[in-house]
């Protein structure tokens, strides 16, 4: 995508959302033909019903993901479980036949496995899966990781004492979830559902089961559920093929049948003949969220006829979202998301739906949903026209071609998850060489006529829920349900025109820059890293990659940022690099360009903070010189555009409302707090979003970006520095060089001195959140900041097996620290935890009493063990990553560090000692100078 990145709340909440955004397999009767599985996986059933997917991969080297999938959740659970088969999922990190108690976890971590990361696992309404990730450059780790999988399968202890802690974390991983949008969920769900046992059996389950349960209910169902035949193991990575797969079959072999097995029940959503709509409204709601969904039976995906089917259901979908977007992009959508995709209801695999999906600005709601829907009715009555069906065609091919030409660099952890996928939905895997050879066979004959008629024959007055939930705003009501159904009924007769669009077929460049030139060149050997001065004053860093075969990474940055701004211009145009990306480049609208590079592999988004500015991109190899062009354009034609500008406002109106649930208001007064209200710290308002000016944002963009002479860019990735020459010298080269040499200025945005508590009061939900900051100065150099986030990678693992294993108060905990050389050196150190209000005091102590036992005892020898592996493993894995070396040698470049220090790295990580932790420890966990924020409830 081009163009705004979406806010940070708004994905968080989005990855909240139990909406798998994939397409459902589908059926067609054309042809028969089998779907082959992709040969390079070995898979097969053994003996006692057990599944198996194996696989070879370099990508990371000397990693394998392993993965062991259990085809049984929630809704399996009696009345009397609900919640239980998250808890079975809990048990499997606190002892089992192998590993006593938390030894599981102590002996991974020995390995290099961070928990959390490389070692996770996820319950849902019909799947258990848990998820590891091991070093296999020694046979012993890969032994170990088979033998975790093993004890999984059928070795859990549930030691009556680990359970009785673990009801603690578990209830906190519930009461981290309450709020809004469970409360939503389950409003929503009997009638998306239509009265499914699915309804009454959210995975979290339910506080007074939780709280209570006996012993013997949670081990039922794990014997009655955690069997072979509802089980698969997948590896995928870096090992011999044929000793894993032996290792498999026998380690998995012998894991005994369950005799007189209860079938696996299948639990139905039932149809409907009529529409249904249910409205909620929540006042502590952070969004907006629309659902029109046209449910549909599982459709086969086993043969060509339904991949074809499929590819058809693809492009209908992808055409529609298309459509939404650039009602958004001209304001006629104030939303801040839409989607339209055909997958399973609410990630439930028994019914699939096709669904637009949309995060609306709450103050439109209803004109939104309107717009919506008015946007659906106007392709079931007119179809699609063929220049958007071209362009999205070509799109598909080009995407199957990137998967294609990445065949060999996917990651394993991707494969590892799609081989899972395989295993629970019953499907085949092709494969990204089969992938492309169908969609080149099969596209070109789908028809216009095709994708429409399956569209108006999915989009039908049966089995359809419309759903509206959100906080209302003052004078602007949600619709009723009467009126959505009202609404929807209505368009029959409305009338609505055919869609036409706006194209533009000039290039993107009309004449091309006088190019630069290279001036000098400079070589590093050892790192393969070349560095260009150019003609412009503008320096070039690269570093030819081979981790991904059609990657490339460009970012250009400079010091200044906003902090360049006058409080006037800044309160005007305070996210100008955010509306420059939403409104196109030159005469080019956001619509139009994204249609013209449709075809293209291209991300590429400019970027304004306190006190840098930049442009990120990454594209594909073939599409490298149209990134630069991009890149050309975002300099010297950013766009004035007053429909960007208006939808931008729409957007921004809408991300207002994350401030509206508790989360949002003490996350605000954090900021607030440790800026000690600083004027460029307020929260967002839409007083602030009405302030925005189109022209002032355009000229405080145009400041950031008006020459290049103070720009650095780094490009990493597959490419040969003398091909890609002439369109640096070109693009990079071509830019205006003033010679401009700029610092940042200091905005004065300190913490409070001392020490600072304060209390927030919001929500009615039983739930805390705090927050804990130290800041302080800092002598910096990258050995300072090694060393401070490994000294809070061994206080981490202090606080997770106190608060968490211990005392079951938190489910988890945070403690992460961010140091700074500009506009002057600085340091700060966060703390974070939610829990029970009831506990604040007793949690906050315990926080101290893990920070005053580092300082005086140090690391223990398992701890620092633990993080100096981890830390090893880490820096293995980051040395083979384009996107890692793209932030890396930008760090290094803004803050001066000199190539040497990643000969360094190991040393410092060998040089930890238990003594040096403490030491450390005194120095930055300060309680002289600390800001505390404590969220309460209101009653």
């Amino acid at each position: 995508k081009i163009g705004m990145k979406l806010p940070v709340k708004l994905r968080q909440v989005l990855m909240l959302l139990p909406i798998l955004l994939a397409f459902t397999p589908q059926a067609h009767s054309q042809s028969a033909t089998k779907l082959p599985f992709d040969p390079e996986v070995r898979t097969g059933k053994l003996g006692n019903g057990m599944t198996y997917y194996i696989r070879k991969n370099a990508e990371p080297a000397n990693r394998a993901e392993f993965r062991l999938a259990v085809n049984a959740g929630s809704v399996l659970e009696d009345d009397a479980q609900q919640g239980l088969a998250h808890f079975c999922e809990h048990m499997a990190f606190n002892g089992t036949t192998h590993f006593k108690k938390s030894e599981l976890v102590d002996a991974l971590e020995g390995m290099g496995v961070k928990f959390g990361p490389h070692l996770n696992a996820y319950t849902s309404f019909d799947e258990t899966v848990y998820m590891l990730q091991v070093p296999t450059d020694k046979q012993e780790l890969i032994d170990k990781a088979l033998l975790v999988l093993e004890d999984w399968a059928q070795g859990l202890s549930f030691d009556h004492n680990e359970i009785d802690k673990e009801r603690g974390v578990v209830l906190e991983e519930w009461r981290l979830r309450s709020g809004a949008m469970i409360r939503m969920i389950t409003e929503l769900m009997p009638v998306i559902t239509n009265g499914s046992k699915y309804a009454e059996r959210l995975p979290i389950g339910l506080p007074d089961i939780l709280k209570n349960f006996k012993y013997e209910v949670l081990k039922d169902f794990y014997k009655k559920w955690y069997r072979p035949d509802l089980m698969a193991v997948v590896v995928v990575g870096d090992f011999d093929l044929d000793k894993m797969t032996e290792q498999v079959k026998t380690r998995f072999g012998a894991v005994p049948a369950q005799p007189n097995a209860v079938p696996r029940p299948l639990i139905q959503i039932p149809d409907h003949e009529d529409m249904k709509a249910k409205v909620m409204n929540d006042p502590e709601s952070q969004f907006t969220l629309m659902q029109i969904m046209y449910k549909h039976d599982n459709l086969p995906f086993q043969t060509e006829a339904d991949y074809r089917k499929d590819l058809v259901i693809q492009l209908g979908c992808a055409l529609v979202s298309a459509r939404l977007d650039e009602l958004k992009q001209s304001g006629k959508l104030p939303s801040l998301f839409n989607v339209l995709f055909d997958g399973p209801i609410q990630g439930i695999r028994a019914k699939s739906a096709l669904t637009v999906l949309g995060v609306l600005n709450a103050e439109t709601a209803k004109q939104s949903t309107q717009t919506i829907m008015k946007e659906v009715e106007r392709v079931r009555r007119h179809g699609f026209i063929a220049t958007e069906f071209e362009r999205q065609k070509a799109k598909m091919l080009k995407d199957a071609e990137n998967a294609f030409n990445e065949r060999h660099k996917t990651p394993s952890e991707q494969l590892a998850m799609a081989y899972v996928a395989c295993f629970l939905e019953e499907k085949p895997e092709v494969g990204a060489e089969k992938d492309l050879g169908l969609m080149k066979a099969l596209l070109p004959g789908i028809t216009l006529e095709e994708v429409t008629t399956m569209f108006k024959s999915m989009v039908q007055p049966r089995n359809v829920v419309i759903t509206l939930a959100g906080a209302e705003k003052e004078g602007s009501k949600f619709p009723t349900e009467a009126e959505l159904l009202a609404d929807m009924k209505s368009l029959t007769t409305e009338n609505i025109e055919p869609y036409a669009e706006v194209v533009d077929d000039r290039p993107l460049i009309a004449t091309l820059p006088k190019a630069g030139s290279v001036v000098s060149e400079t070589k590093d050997a050892k790192w393969g890293i070349t560095e260009w001065k150019l003609s412009n004053g503008a320096k070039v860093i690269l570093k030819p990659t081979t981790f991904k075969d059609d990657e490339i990474v460009v970012e250009a940055f400079s010091l200044g940022g906003s902090s360049k701004f006058g409080d006037s211009e800044y309160d005007k145009g305070w996210a100008c690099a955010q509306l420059i990306g939403e409104s196109g480049v030159g005469k080019f609208s956001q619509a139009v360009l994204q249609k013209k590079l449709a075809d293209k592999s291209i991300q590429i988004n400019p970027y304004i903070s306190d006190y840098e500015e930049g442009i990120y991109a990454v594209a594909s190899v073939k599409d490298a010189e149209a990134m630069l062009q991009l890149m050309y354009l975002y300099f010297t034609a950013p766009r004035q555009d007053k429909e960007a500008f208006a939808a931008f406002q729409g957007v921004m109106k809408g991300v207002v409302g994350f401030s509206n649930g508790p989360e949002g208001r003490f996350q605000d007064s954090v900021t607030v707090t440790l800026a000690q209200h600083h004027r460029r710290r307020r929260p967002m308002t839409e007083a602030r979003v009405n302030a925005l000016e189109l022209q002032a944002s355009f000229m405080n963009y145009m400041d950031r970006f008006m020459e290049a002479s103070d720009f650095t860019f780094v490009i990493v990735g597959n490419f040969d520095p003398a091909a890609i020459k002439p369109w640096v010298t070109q693009y990079i080269g071509g830019l205006p060089g003033m010679n401009r040499k700029e610092k940042p200025k200091d905005l004065g945005i300190e913490a409070p001195a001392g020490v600072v508590k304060k209390e927030v009061k919001a929500g009615s939900d039983p739930k805390s959140m705090v927050s804990i900051t130290m800041p302080g100065a800092f002598e910096y150099s990258e050995q300072s900041i090694y060393e401070m986030n490994a000294m809070l990678s061994v206080l981490r693992i202090m606080l997770r097996e106190s608060m968490r294993e211990e005392k079951g108060g938190v489910y988890g905990v945070g403690a992460n620290a961010r140091q700074a050389s500009y506009p002057k050196s600085g340091y700060r150190i966060d703390i974070n935890f939610g829990c029970a209000p009831e506990r604040v005091d007793e949690l906050i102590a315990a926080v101290w009493t893990e920070v005053n036992r580092l300082k005086t005892e140090g690391a223990s020898e398992k701890n620092l063990l633990k993080v100096q592996e981890i830390d090893r493993r880490a820096r293995e894995t980051d040395l083979q990553n384009n996107e890692w070396w793209s932030e890396t040698l930008k760090h290094m470049q803004l803050n001066a560090v000199p190539m040497a220090s990643l000969d360094e790295y190991l040393g410092w990580v060998n040089g930890l000692s238990g003594a040096k932790i403490a030491e450390l420890a005194k120095k930055y966990l300060t309680e002289e100078r600390y800001t505390q924020v404590v969220l309460y409830p209101e009653k």
